[in-house]
C-alpha cells in the first residue's frame, strides 16, 4: 500500500479521533470509523464532479482515485431489493398509524435496528420507504 493510500484511508479515522474532543463519546467505533469514511468517500465524488464542471480534469481524477481507494474498506451496499425486502418485512410488524410522519419514523426505527447503517444508502432508504408507504 503507498503512503498516499495510507493517508487517504487514515484521514477520516484522524478527523474522527480530532471531534471527540467535540463528542460526548470517548471511543471511536468500527460504525463511526466507516461512517466518517462514507462521508469522505461521498465529499470526493462531489468534488470530483466540481472539478470536472470547472474543466479541471486533473485534479477531478485525483479525487476520483482517493474516493476508489476509500471504497476498497468499505463494505458493500445492499441492493435496493434487499432494501424493498427489509422495508416490506418491518411494515408487515408495525400497526397502521393514521400519521404518515410518525409511521415512517418508527419503520426508519425498526428498520434500522435489523439492518446495519455503513450497508445502506439512508437517502435510498427513505426514497423506498416513501414508495412503499405511499402504495400501502
Amino acid at each position: 500500500m503507498s503512503l498516499s493510500s495510507t493517508r487517504v484511508i487514515s484521514r477520516p479515522l484522524l478527523h474522527a479521533r480530532q471531534l471527540r474532543r467535540y463528542v460526548t463519546s470517548n471511543e471511536i467505533t468500527d460504525l463511526r470509523a466507516l461512517l466518517m469514511s462514507e462521508v469522505k468517500a461521498a465529499m470526493k465524488t462531489e468534488a470530483a464532479a466540481k472539478f470536472s464542471e470547472a474543466a479541471r480534469p486533473d485534479l477531478a481524477d485525483k479525487e476520483l482515485q482517493e474516493t476508489k481507494i476509500l471504497a476498497k474498506f468499505l463494505p458493500p451496499l445492499l441492493s435496493g431489493a434487499e432494501i424493498d425486502s427489509a422495508l416490506r418485512e418491518v411494515l408487515t410488524t408495525l400497526p397502521a398509524d393514521p400519521n404518515p410522519k410518525s409511521l415512517l419514523g418508527r419503520v426508519f426505527k425498526e428498520f434500522y435496528s435489523k439492518v446495519d447503517k455503513s450497508t445502506v444508502d439512508a437517502t435510498l432508504v427513505k426514497q423506498r420507504a416513501d414508495v412503499l408507504l405511499a402504495a400501502k
